[in-house]
């Protein structure tokens, strides 16, 4: 098969192609063009943003016979060999194969040796973050203070997880991702160089999709031309997403406060096969482009939509304010994060939907303040209040509500209440009073002068009562003493 993906057809042959690293490729041709050239590169950024490209470039430029202002010619030998991969100065090692000590030895061993055809030998490692802990402490010394005819370049996307000692001894170059209307500008010129029919939002759409990644986006290309017309029917049957007019719908029901609409909506979604998690997202992106274009301006490069899909949106989203739009993303933000640890997604995206339905406007300081100054003083409507029902004490021409019963107030059975302490009542004296045995006569509380129906205790002695000072007698009930019960000792 002759047939190249995109993403390698189309892969930068000058650092001019290079998209979107506008400042990376100015410091390199910089360097180039004035000899500046460093020992060591570290390419670090997301995938897909042109690492492993540059690189390369960057190889090209170091071999080439008549570089001009840095740039390769693409004419020598040199250039044509390292495009195709074959020249045997420029070696490129994957960095999750050789993570070993003994790959870093033979490396070590074979930049001892001059390059066989260019002026550079150029060892491009990619994923370096792959090595081992022993792979990069051997790579230190060499990388330090490597011959005068070998350049470094290292491509990672985890840079945490390079050490220190490896990223101080390099150029860092920090690759950011592509924007939209870049990568939507590359795929034009790809689908013009195909001959290939396309819409402007289609394209928009799968910029949007390939987060920031040319590569992704290239690839995802390729996928709508194979699979038909590159329209934005195609690109939503293919990946899955929801078309904007029907996310603009939702938006409509949701100022409307039409729940009923809203649900029936997320029904046919759930019938025609999407996601969830697809169409959670899609409308906090419209949400989200709706406050942005509220906030900026309709005509603003913020927001990825086409004039007529800008009109809709704003006309569905007419009688909502910005504070509720940045409340229902944040609600749209804990109901997708709900959505993904519950064991009903279904169930957790429509209650997420309506609880959408009840954002009412704030009211805020500044305009109390002008309600104030307008001389406005009626207060907000207090809630109703619950009736009491006829005959309840506390309701109509009844007592005090606190002296009737618990029963009467609230329909229930309580035990009833202890009453107040009665202050002629000794401090101590049991509650309720302890009923009198059978057979003998209830205490009389003035006998004795013993408030509480006792009798007196008798004074310490030692006389027939055998009363002590630490056991006082005690008494029958006719006043007679009762005698201590003997103590036995026991046998030792």
């Amino acid at each position: 098969m002759d047939h190249q993906v995109t993403a390698r057809r189309f892969r930068p042959q000058r650092f001019a192609e290079v998209v979107g690293q506008e400042a990376i490729v100015r410091t390199l041709l910089g360097g180039l063009a004035r000899g500046r050239i460093a020992h060591g590169y570290l390419f670090s950024g997301p995938r897909g943003v042109g690492k492993t490209t540059t690189a390369r470039l960057l190889a090209k430029a170091l071999n080439c016979a008549a570089p001009e202002a840095g740039e390769p010619c693409n004419r020598c030998p040199a250039c044509s060999e390292v495009a195709e991969g074959r020249f045997v100065d420029v070696i490129e090692i994957d960095g999750a194969s050789n993570t070993g000590v003994d790959n870093i030895r033979d490396l070590r061993e074979q930049v001892a040796y001059l390059p066989a055809m260019g002026r550079y030998k150029v060892y491009v490692i990619d994923e370096v973050h792959m090595l081992s802990k022993g792979a990069f402490n051997a790579l230190l010394k060499t990388l330090e203070e490597p011959p005068p005819h070998v350049v470094f370049v290292f491509a990672t996307t985890e840079l945490h997880k390079v050490p220190a000692t490896i990223v101080s001894r390099c150029q860092r170059y920090e690759f950011h991702r592509i924007r939209e209307a870049e990568i939507v500008a590359q795929l034009q010129r790809v689908a013009t160089a195909y001959a290939v029919a396309t819409e402007e939002q289609a394209l928009w759409e799968i910029a949007v999709a390939a987060s920031g990644s040319l590569r992704d986006a290239e690839s995802l290309f390729d996928q709508v031309v194979a699979f038909g017309a590159c329209t934005c029917a195609t690109v939503h049957d293919l990946l899955g997403l929801v078309d904007r007019g029907v996310l603009s719908e939702a938006v409509a029901h949701i100022a409307a406060k039409d729940g009923g609409a809203l649900l029936r909506l997320v029904d046919e979604l759930v019938g025609a096969g999407y996601m969830f998690e697809s169409f959670l997202k899609s409308l906090a992106e419209q949400v989200r482009h709706l406050l942005v274009m509220r906030v900026v301006g309709e005509s603003t490069p913020l927001v990825t939509l086409a004039e007529a899909q800008r009109r809709a949106l704003l006309a569905a989203g007419a009688p909502l304010t910005d504070d509720q739009l940045g409340r229902a993303l944040a609600l749209l933000t804990d109901t997708g994060q709900a959505l993904h640890a519950s064991p009903f997604p279904r169930f957790t995206l429509e209650a997420g939907l309506l609880r959408l339905l009840r954002l009412e406007p704030v009211v805020t300081i500044e305009q109390l303040l002008e309600r104030l100054a307008a001389g406005e003083t009626t207060p907000p409507a207090a809630p109703p209040a619950i009736a009491a029902a006829p005959g309840a004490p506390g309701g109509g021409a009844g007592g005090d509500d606190r002296a009737a019963p618990r029963t009467a107030r609230c329909g229930r059975d309580h035990a009833p209440r202890r009453p107040a302490r009665d202050c002629s009542r000794p401090r101590g004296a049991r509650w309720p009073p302890r009923p009198t045995p059978p057979g003998r006569p209830p205490p009389n509380p003035t006998a004795g002068g013993s408030p509480l129906g006792r009798a007196p205790r008798a004074a310490p002695c030692s006389g027939a009562g055998g009363a002590t000072p630490h056991h006082p007698a005690r008494l029958h009930p006719g006043g007679s003493p009762i005698p201590p019960p003997r103590r036995t000792r026991r046998a030792a």
